[in-house]
């Protein structure tokens, strides 16, 4: 046996291309962002706590929603997770965790 093949269902993720076609305009968010937010920021908490890796020290939610406003304007096919795990990952990768 090579390894153990597994996958995880992640509930409530939407698309990036939701993200961005939900962005704010000014100070005015709709409520599927700030659900959206709500949801990135609560699954970066539950994958640094899961890894015993304090990513989101010293970081503001402004600046976790800018990172993925680029993330999905990039990659308008991919979901919030895929997103938020390569959030993770430049974070441990920056804070050398």
């Amino acid at each position: 046996m090579v390894g153990n093949a597994y996958s995880v269902i992640v509930m409530g993720a939407r698309s990036c291309g939701d993200w961005i076609k939900n962005k704010p305009i000014g100070l005015d968010k709709n409520w599927a962002r700030v659900v959206s937010e709500a949801w990135l920021v609560g699954y970066l908490s539950g994958m640094a706590s899961s890894s015993g890796k304090d990513i989101l020290r010293d970081m503001t939610a402004s600046s976790i929603f800018v990172w993925m406003d680029n993330y999905c304007q990039a990659n308008p096919l991919d979901d919030l997770d895929d997103g938020g795990s390569k959030l993770m990952a430049e974070l441990v990768r920056r804070k050398g965790l």
